[in-house]
């Protein structure tokens, strides 16, 4: 820290701490009088406060911005010192503990102001995402005005690189991606604007669709576990919302080729009915092109394996071969129909938000499904025997 920098920080004043750790302190300028919250961090990129220092217009309100202004960052004794404008409200935590659960107009309403936050965010040049949105890091001001606040957790996307170096956000808000899966990503707060939407229609803090109302499919689709699945970017999303909020209900997203990457000037080969049908084989749910391609493929080459006997050609016997057929087609069914979520079977199985666990409870219950079905199998086995 230089001496002006040190110069500048001692012109505040300490008032009161504002966390139990003393690290988030309120303090007042000594001859202004301006109110500023004073941090003191341990784990931070530089870069990240000092772009948004450099990015703020000083002609701009914070309030059009969304985000606090940052007045100071600098490093003393391996720590970053930040001083952040003060916003005087409540959090939205705050707000849904004294409020109870929201009703889905106003949950729109505040998901379309955090959108419009994040897009400034993610147009930076890199992008910038905050990876830890969570009720406590939302701020509404007596007038209604949305803050996004501590970018502790916050890091610019590189492509080049193939996962986060430092994994950091909230249990329960984190994306998959965010706990070494790989990249965090501007989709990454995306799936935690999903978490937070549900836990304000609920009261119920989950990284799985638990909501069954009309914003469904939106909250859906910022769940997804694979993030190329989510909304591409925060302007989709605010407009599935806008939309929600004109219509009164959801527009039908079986019909918006927006939401697969299809490019709408091009027409389209199969009809949109047939678009996110939950009903139709795994590999045609969505109607992604290389998707059905991959399970056209798979399907075909079993049905070809089934006709030319390749699993029953050792057994002489008709009987054994008849049920050898009826054992491996159910275990083809059973293995596609898990893996591929058909009907959400994992998600009704698999009732936790820890992504680690998730994973191991996913292949505990196939092997024990597995060991069920060979089991259950031994029975008109022995008949043919």
């Amino acid at each position: 820290m230089t001496v002006q920098e040190e110069y500048e920080l001692s012109c505040y004043k300490e008032i009161m701490s504002l966390n139990k750790q003393g690290t988030v302190i309120l303090a007042r300028h000594i001859h202004t009088g301006q109110i500023v919250v004073k941090k003191s961090l341990t784990v931070y990129e530089r870069e990240v406060y000092e772009k948004l220092y450099e990015l703020q217009d000083r002609s701009l309100s914070q309030i059009n911005q969304g985000i606090p202004r940052v007045l100071f960052a600098a490093e003393q004794d391996g720590k970053l010192i930040v001083l952040e404008s003060y916003i005087e409200g409540s959090t939205l935590k705050d707000r849904i503990e004294e409020d109870g659960i929201w009703n889905e107009t106003d949950t729109a309403t505040l998901g379309i102001k955090l959108c419009e936050i994040l897009n400034r965010l993610h147009t930076m040049n890199p992008p910038l995402i905050h990876r830890d949105i969570k009720p406590s890091n939302l701020i509404l001001d007596n007038e209604g005005n949305l803050f996004l606040i501590d970018f502790n957790a916050s890091k610019f996307y590189k492509e080049e690189k193939s996962e986060d170096t430092v994994l950091l956000g909230t249990k329960g808000y984190a994306a998959p991606e965010q706990y070494g899966f790989g990249q965090s990503s501007i989709r990454s707060d995306i799936f935690a604007t999903g978490v937070l939407m549900q836990l304000m229609l609920t009261g119920e803090r989950s990284n799985t669709l638990k909501y069954t109302g009309a914003m469904a499919p939106i909250i859906e689709k910022c769940l997804r576990m694979e993030a190329e699945e989510r909304y591409r970017n925060v302007v989709e999303l605010e407009n599935a919302l806008r939309s929600f909020l004109k219509l009164g209900r959801v527009a039908d997203l079986t019909d918006s080729r927006d939401n697969f990457g299809i490019d709408p000037q091009k027409p389209l080969w199969i009809n949109r009915s047939f678009y996110r049908n939950p009903y139709l084989p795994v590999g045609f749910r969505t109607g992604t092109i290389w998707k059905m391609i991959v399970g056209a493929s798979v399907y075909i080459f079993f049905l070809e394996c089934l006709v030319q006997g390749v699993f029953t050609k050792r057994m002489p016997r008709l009987p054994e071969k008849i049920f050898f057929t009826v054992l491996w087609i159910l275990l083809f069914l059973t293995t596609v129909g898990y893996w591929g979520n058909y009907g959400r079977i994992r998600d009704r199985m698999i009732q936790t938000d820890h992504p680690a666990l998730k994973i191991f409870l996913s292949f505990f219950f196939y092997l024990v499904i597995l060991a069920a079905l060979f089991l259950l199998s031994i029975v008109p086995y022995s008949f043919i025997g």
